[in-house]
């Protein structure tokens, strides 16, 4: 059995209760201490799995966070996470140097995403923002039960 299938199963499961909870069912809401354990367990599963972004997308969609503070802390959580990985692959002996190249060009496509991000981010309203989210949720609950069916 793969180690990935669990992990896989457990993220598919939060997503697809996040995108068709029924109304009476409580959503997905953390406070500040929950965020903490959020951050601390992502942090762990994404050195094991490298695999966060989807499981922690559906704690920030809330009625009580703006478009700017969603993404503004899932950033700030995800780079925790991969710079958290730094000291493991390198342990590991995983060699940057012989991916600078395509390193760099992922850290400077990043940026400019960041900037031309940012800018469409205030042209959006929270519903339309909303809406966004939960569409790239969608599509990326599908691409996980696909691989979560390669797995199997």
């Amino acid at each position: 059995m793969d180690n990935k299938i669990l992990p896989y199963a457990l993220i598919i499961a939060v997503l697809l209760y996040t995108l068709i909870r029924p109304k009476k069912f409580p959503a997905i809401k953390l406070y500040q201490r929950g965020f903490f354990c959020l951050g601390f367990a992502t942090g762990f599963l994404g050195v094991l799995i490298g695999v966060i972004g989807p499981l922690i997308s559906p704690f920030f969609l809330r009625d009580d966070l703006s478009s700017h503070e969603v993404v503004a802390n899932k950033s700030f959580l995800q780079t925790s996470v991969h710079l958290a990985k730094l000291p493991v692959f390198i342990y590991l002996g995983f060699s940057y140097i012989e991916y600078a190249l395509p390193l760099i060009f992922f850290i400077l496509s990043g940026m400019l995403g960041t900037v031309v991000g940012l800018k469409l981010l205030s042209k959006f309203s929270k519903k339309t923002f909303d809406n966004i989210f939960k569409i790239f949720l969608f599509l990326v609950t599908i691409k996980m039960s696909y691989s979560l069916y390669l797995l199997l």
